[in-house]
């Protein structure tokens, strides 16, 4: 049928009008040579199917859309290995901006034909010229008379010819999977790079940025020392269309005069984050940052790191979940002085932190703070994991007693309720315990951490602990004000950002300790200020009880 669809667009006319004879005639004269949809439109064509897709098409908007539709429901019933439609857009965006001139789209073997029909369907810039790079004109038979239906001019070529593209052109290349043919093929493509000529290449993490063994890690250090490498990045889940959870990565090569031997290249990790458009928006504009010679571009997502680090370090390019952000607004020397002031009006009326607190600059130009995601700090692949992350039990409904529990509730409110410690040992044998310094978190039904300072509770499901293994590089206090300062609707906590400690600085968590103790007083403060509103609201207005303020008790005495 699909073939019938394209033969049917080519054609520009419907297929009941024509018999066997003139339908094959008319292809024959479009695409001679059967290069790509004479015999498989002899093969499908019948009398019912040939009014059949003429049904599918005035059914739809046009032929391209019947087209579309068809391949979709096709697709979704294989195995179906697409690249899902935010990586598409991502890509296809990215190839927009850094087209120019008389430049060509290049898809080699032609993977990546969502994005040339993702740029045909744009209707406010201009399609270029279409360059299919294949191992033989047999295999590229569907994705051609798919490119035929949205009527894009395409020229084929072979992979092992010399097809280096022109100036202006943007290579596309999807790597079939994680084996050594994979570095291979793109080490072949990149060698036919020209002057300016980017190359973004998706395909598995475990090839692209994880540790690999010899030889394909010699090959991909080869790759590194080239120069031709910009950008490497591990994308969000989902980057597939068939909602496997295989990570990807991306890689933005760029040929000529933008080779860069031994400069830095910028790497980054959105594996912890979702693939929205604000994310998508944030990639495109750092690709195209690390496409330009000069500096002084603001970065979002990635980081430089130097080319000669990411060949000498053991470990995966990326460090999952790394982010460098400028600090926005004041500078250290403002923050210093405005910490001073918080903290010398709040002790005129709170208990001052025994001895006393001075906020003092240490590096007045270090303007930006290294953040990690907690689901690269809980990650045991990443290497040097940061954060060990243990589930709440199902609990049943016992009675109180002597053992601390956390539930959901409890953690919203920062204290906890108790349970019998007996009763929940006959009925969960396994339980475990907090230790002090704890974090115990729940994003249901909002997001809410507490630290759990004394230790020795139950953590019941939906709560979960995550527990510091490195506190040289995270602050329990810092994580758990990270979790409380999202919003209701923010159930992706593996993407949440907390902030790492530099190397060397002074731990702050035993004055945040001190906080948290200011803040359990005014919270109680506030509760009794709440239940005298109350009081005051139920005893006064039904006239059993009386206020008298101080100007009352004077009149009185005067006679008044």
């Amino acid at each position: 049928m699909l073939a019938l669809l394209a033969a049917r667009a080519v054609i520009d006319e419907a297929l009941a009008e024509l018999d066997r004879e003139e339908l094959l005639d008319r292809i024959e004269e479009l695409a001679p040579d059967d290069e790509w949809l004479l015999g498989e439109t002899e093969q499908a064509w019948t009398p019912e199917l040939a009014a059949r897709a003429d049904a599918v098409v005035d059914a739809a908007w046009n032929d391209a859309a019947a087209y579309e539709t068809l391949r979709e429901q096709y697709l979704s019933r294989t195995s179906d290995q697409r690249l899902a439609q935010p990586l598409v857009d991502l890509l296809a965006s990215a190839a927009r901006a850094m087209l120019g001139g008389a430049g060509r789209l290049v898809d080699v073997r032609g993977a990546c034909s969502d994005v040339a029909v993702a740029l045909a369907g744009d209707e406010d810039h201009e399609m270029p010229g279409l360059l299919l790079v294949a191992d033989g004109a047999d295999t590229m038979r569907p994705v051609r008379r798919r490119l035929a239906v949205h009527r894009l001019d395409v020229r084929l070529t072979r992979l092992d010819d010399d097809w280096a593209p022109p100036a202006g052109s943007v290579v596309l290349l999807r790597l079939p999977d994680a084996t050594a043919a994979g570095l291979d093929l793109l080490n072949e493509v990149s060698l036919q790079l020209g002057e300016g000529v980017p190359l973004l290449a998706v395909g598995p993490a475990a090839l692209l940025t994880d540790v690999l063994g010899e030889p394909n890690e010699t090959v991909r250090d080869e790759l590194l020392r080239s120069g031709t490498a910009r950008a490497i990045v591990q994308l969000p889940a989902g980057a597939l269309h068939s909602g496997r959870r295989e990570r990807m990565a991306l890689w933005l090569l760029c040929g000529g005069a933008g080779r860069r031997r031994g400069g830095p290249i910028r790497v980054g990790d959105m594996s912890g984050l979702q693939f929205s458009d604000a994310n998508r928006r944030n990639l495109l504009g750092d690709l195209l940052a690390s496409m330009a010679d000069g500096g002084g571009n603001v970065f979002t997502l990635l980081r430089p790191v130097a080319q000669a680090n990411l060949v000498a370090e053991p470990g995966p390019l990326v460090r999952p979940g790394r982010v460098d952000a400028p600090l926005i607004g004041a500078t250290p020397v403002e923050d210093a002085v405005r910490m001073q002031r918080l903290y010398d009006a709040l002790a005129e009326m709170l208990p001052p932190c025994e001895g006393g607190f001075t906020a003092v600059v240490e590096d007045a130009g270090r303007l930006r703070a290294e953040r990690v995601s907690l689901g690269a700090a809980v990650d045991r692949r990443a290497g040097g994991q940061l954060l060990r992350l243990r589930r709440g039990r199902r609990l049943p409904e016992l009675a109180a007693g002597d053992l601390a529990r956390w539930t959901a509730a409890d953690v919203a409110v920062g204290a906890p309720s108790s349970i019998d410690r007996l009763a929940l040992t006959a009925a969960v044998s396994d339980y475990e315990l907090t230790e002090p310094g704890d974090v115990v978190f729940t994003v249901h039904p909002a997001p809410a951490a507490v630290v759990d300072r004394r230790g020795g509770a139950v953590v019941a499901y939906p709560a979960c602990v995550l527990r510091v293994l490195d506190p040289q590089r995270l602050s329990a206090s810092s994580i758990a004000a990270a979790i409380n300062a999202h919003a209701p609707r923010d159930k992706g906590w593996r993407g949440w950002l907390v902030p790492l400690r530099a190397a060397g600085t002074a731990d702050p968590e035993e004055f945040l300790t001190h906080l948290e103790g200011w803040q359990g007083l005014l919270e109680q403060w506030r509760a009794q200020l709440d239940e005298l509103r109350s009081l005051v609201i139920g005893s006064t207005l039904s006239g059993a009880v009386t206020i008298r303020t101080r100007g009352d008790d004077e009149n009185e005495e005067e006679g008044c």
